[in-house]
């Protein structure tokens, strides 16, 4: 059966708005261990432009087509796949290109996503919320009762920490520009929201405690303040940089408090780590989800063919949730 629908391709890197292009794409035989999978719903990163720009630490091969995260429907299944079948619903990976109307996997490349999960949901669920865990799981033993401070806290990782650390018993404070987002992220389990002025005084929403854990997704002086902010033998993790302002070496606080500064990058964990590891840190996310202890919310969605609306609707500021392609 023939397949046609349209893809947003790159040929060269550059403001995507400049190098992206709408094109037609026909698909008409896929291999005996192949399935042919028609995008449902994808989702649009600031990494996404960090590809497109050509900025990014992994690039993909041009021509390309754009998207990073996203879902689909099996609606063709090669004649040697046994275990996969028409109507599941499956991850566009990363390297095939999620901003396309349908395209062919191989069927070792599939991972499923449980039936239940709305289409929304369900594509954002391969990035963001598995750095989340990770921030919280592997680089500090935290306890209950544990506080964690981030920046970017309106982020869509900021939220997953937040209802992550909620469901571990850790504490949250989070930083944010606007106060005005306070209440949201209250409602989501968040213990404290603030400026970033106001974390030379943390103590005072903490009842003297200091946190021991820092996730960074900003960077330049925000970094320094949340660093400034850790408890002795504190660690902050930076994995983001939102701006492109340098953060000063924190001479006083490596010295004097013991601090660590670490790094982190999903794409780097997902391709060191056995592909079980990665499906199982997905399912942990999947029972989160089901159980409403974990909520994705998107703000908008928008046909791939106005693609320039989306995008630049993707680069406002205080949304509530992701803007999606369906």
């Amino acid at each position: 059966m023939k397949y046609t629908g349209q893809a947003l391709v790159y040929r060269g890197y550059g403001d995507p708005e400049e190098v992206l292009r709408l094109e037609e794409r026909t698909i008409s035989d896929i291999a005996p261990n192949q399935v042919l999978v028609k995008r449902l719903a994808s989702v649009i990163h600031p990494s996404d432009f960090g590809k497109i720009r050509g900025t990014y630490e992994r690039l993909s091969q041009l021509p390309a087509v754009a998207g990073r995260e996203g879902i689909g429907e099996i609606c063709e299944v090669g004649k040697a796949v046994e275990n996969l079948k028409c109507g599941a619903h499956v991850r566009i990976p990363e390297d095939v290109g999620t901003w396309q109307d349908y395209c062919v996997l191989d069927e070792n490349d599939v991972i499923c996503v449980p039936a239940g999960l709305s289409i929304e949901t369900a594509a954002q669920t391969f990035i963001n919320p598995p750095t989340a865990l990770r921030l919280l799981n592997d680089f500090v033993p935290l306890r209950s009762g544990d506080w964690v401070v981030q920046n970017a806290a309106n982020s869509c990782v900021g939220r997953c920490v937040i209802q992550l650390a909620k469901v571990y018993g850790y504490k949250t404070i989070n930083v944010v520009r606007d106060v005005a987002q306070a209440q949201s992220l209250m409602a989501m389990g968040a213990n404290c929201v603030i400026r970033q002025d106001a974390l030379k005084s943390i103590r005072n929403f903490t009842d003297g405690a200091l946190p021991v854990l820092a996730l960074n997704s900003v960077g330049g002086e925000s970094a320094l303040e949340l660093i400034k902010a850790l408890a002795d033998n504190g660690t902050m993790v930076t994995f983001g940089a939102m701006t492109s302002d340098k953060v000063r070496f924190p001479t006083r606080e490596l010295i004097f408090k013991n601090i660590q500064l670490r790094g982190f990058w999903m794409d780097r964990w997902i391709r060191l780590r056995p592909k079980l590891e990665y499906n199982a840190c997905l399912w942990q996310i999947f029972s989160l989800l089901q159980s409403k202890k974990l909520v994705l919310p998107c703000a908008e969605t928008y046909p791939l063919s106005q693609w320039q609306t989306a995008l630049e609707k993707s680069q406002q500021s205080n949304l509530n949730g992701k803007i999606l392609f369906v």
